[in-house]
């Protein structure tokens, strides 16, 4: 935010930031001069999680002679990157590159605030769910049923249809799994890791952290990621020991599901459920 003087910086937000409720905001133009905000189910205000806003409005673009073009809301409820009205729900575009779009608004008491807008990645909002924006730590949900199921893609528990709820060892439901925006994977154990290799049993923690690279998923999924470390893995020690690559099924800020291994040609792959810590 800028003072009235358009000059003095008033405050501005770290990178990686934002709320969740306001990170995942998406802001679509069209030719037909037709804008359309996205909440993805909340609305920052005043630096709160509240109720959706998502709003839809025609707009103008409109040169400003020799100052910056401009993009004037027609909506009364509509705004762009925060939701304080800007004064006449107009915009000034102070940058517009394939890569940025950077938009600067008067507020009600004369401030400005400056809001930087990028491309939509339809990935991003898994990785903010999947990160929390920083850190998030996330846990085998050993109090549901068949947490764990093995098969092949067309048939996710044709080798094992899973246990029931509170049924894995404690070994294994004790572990953390905690994902950064550093494109980092910490692996806690606690006391023991449950190891396939030894006949499924209880054996010394095999705790570590590996690097991961994120992106869309090859196949079923909203979005993928793959262990760099050989040996890595996440849920069990046997679940994709080569290709180390998991794909995100489903996921909210509370819960999660992952398919572990790509299921190319017939390939098995494991089915595994999580819970937020």
């Amino acid at each position: 935010m800028l003072a009235a003087d358009d000059r003095t910086v008033v405050s501005s937000s770290a990178a990686n930031s934002l709320p969740a409720c306001q990170a995942d905001d998406q802001f679509s133009f069209s030719s037909g001069y037709q804008y359309i905000y996205k909440s993805g189910g909340q609305t920052s205000v005043n630096g709160a999680c509240a109720t959706a806003a998502d709003a839809n409005s025609a707009f103008r673009f409109r040169p400003n002679g020799g100052g910056p073009a401009q993009i004037v809301l027609q909506a009364d409820n509509a705004f762009i990157g925060t939701s304080s009205p800007a004064a006449a729900r107009t915009y000034d575009i102070v940058e517009a590159t394939a890569q940025r779009l950077r938009l600067k608004s008067t507020n009600a008491n004369g401030t400005k605030t400056v809001v930087t807008l990028v491309p939509f990645n339809a990935t991003d909002p898994v990785r903010q769910l999947l990160t929390g924006g920083s850190s998030k730590t996330w846990m085998l949900d050993n109090a549901t049923d068949a947490p764990i199921i093995v098969g092949t893609e067309g048939n996710p528990l044709q080798y094992f249809a899973g246990v029931k709820a509170g049924e894995l060892p404690t070994c294994q439901s004790d572990d953390e799994y905690t994902f950064s925006t550093t494109n980092t994977l910490t692996y806690n154990a606690k006391a023991e890791t449950f190891s396939a290799a030894a006949g499924f049993t209880c054996q010394p923690a095999q705790s570590g952290t590996s690097a991961f690279t994120f992106g869309p998923a090859s196949g079923t999924g909203l979005a993928q990621f793959v262990l760099a470390r050989n040996n890595a893995f996440i849920g069990t020690t046997d679940a994709s020991p080569t290709e180390r690559v998991y794909r995100i099924i489903s996921i909210d800020d509370k819960k999660m599901t992952l398919r572990a291994g790509s299921g190319a040609n017939g390939g098995t792959v494991f089915t595994m459920k999580f819970v937020a810590k």
